[in-house]
């Protein structure tokens, strides 16, 4: 009976009703799919798009409106993930490009290709894993 009087006090009840609230709160107003902006105009490049979290962040940015270049090591996959994600979004400004990470030269190139083609690089998600 001790105990309970011990870990009873009257302001276990209130507090915890506010701070159940707040929490309820913050969780009801964020929602990263509800988020506004617009990335019309930029250009943005994903490592390692053509599956995973790579593929999501490039579906999103996509869906957003941006350039999107998928630099991905294969073209077969990476040729369908480009698909989808047009498809998904009805954004046809969706690209590939091929990039291995493992290759200094693979991402020489990429990049030498890149500064010829493009103007600028706004958004660089490094999402592709390397081994070695």
């Amino acid at each position: 009976m001790e105990l309970l009087a011990l870990c009873w006090h009257p302001l276990w009840v209130p507090c915890t009703l506010v701070l159940s609230v707040v929490l309820w709160a913050r969780r009801a107003a964020w929602r990263p799919a509800a988020c506004p902006v617009d990335l019309r105009g930029k250009t943005a490049v994903v490592t390692g798009a053509n599956s995973g979290i790579g593929k999501c962040v490039a579906l999103e940015l996509a869906r957003r409106n941006a350039r999107t270049i998928l630099a991905c090591r294969s073209r077969e996959r990476g040729a369908a993930a480009v698909e989808e994600i047009r498809r998904a979004t009805g954004n046809p400004d969706v690209h590939l490009r091929i990039l291995d990470t493992s290759s200094m030269a693979s991402v020489r190139n990429f990049a030498r290709q890149f500064l010829e083609e493009e103007g600028q690089l706004h958004i660089l998600v490094n999402n592709a894993g390397t081994t070695g």
